[in-house]
């Protein structure tokens, strides 16, 4: 038997092999991703779509040490997967209005009264403004502080023209 007959009868049969698993696998993949879209089937297969909507908490007796690179046990700070930790933003408001409210996570919070407001934030809050400004000249709504957390930084301004205007994410600075 030739050596060289037989490799080309040995690859191009390997050849055909790989291609028709490659095809058998995508068309696998096709009916598994239908079948994870039907909710009812896909609900027992994926763990994801069980826990869609629902808060995650951390078992803190299970996992309340952690074992760092040396193999030391240490003790872990969920103040910071939590949101435990309260921070204070305060706002300026120039000029000086009525009837613009503060609203965190889409929850009304504080309605500004004069010329400053300080709110209690996590992290992870969304920080926004809205009220009945002036359409044609907008009120300016300043970051007067935000000690510990990187967003919104202190000085930012965001110009409130009525509508719901984004302030910043609530974004803790790192220990």
């Amino acid at each position: 038997m030739n050596f060289n007959r037989w490799l080309r009868r040995f690859s191009s049969s390997l050849e055909k092999f790989l291609f028709y698993a490659t095809l058998g696998f995508l068309g696998l993949m096709v009916v598994v991703q239908a079948v994870m879209v039907k909710t009812d089937i896909g609900y027992y297969l994926n763990s994801v779509h069980r826990l869609e909507g629902e808060p995650y908490e951390l078992d803190k007796e299970k996992h309340s040490k952690q074992e760092d690179f040396s193999g030391v046990l240490k003790d872990l700070d969920y103040s910071r997967y939590t949101g435990e930790e309260i921070y204070e933003v305060t706002l300026k408001v120039i000029p000086e209005v009525d009837n613009l409210k503060v609203i965190i996570n889409e929850q009304e919070r504080k309605v500004i009264e004069g010329k400053t407001v300080t709110v209690e934030v996590s992290a992870g809050d969304l920080i926004e403004i809205y009220g009945e400004a002036n359409k044609e000249v907008p009120v300016t709504v300043r970051v007067a502080s935000s000690p510990g957390l990187v967003s919104p930084e202190e000085g930012k301004e965001v110009l409130a023209f009525g509508d719901y205007e984004m302030v910043g994410w609530v974004v803790p600075q790192n220990n």
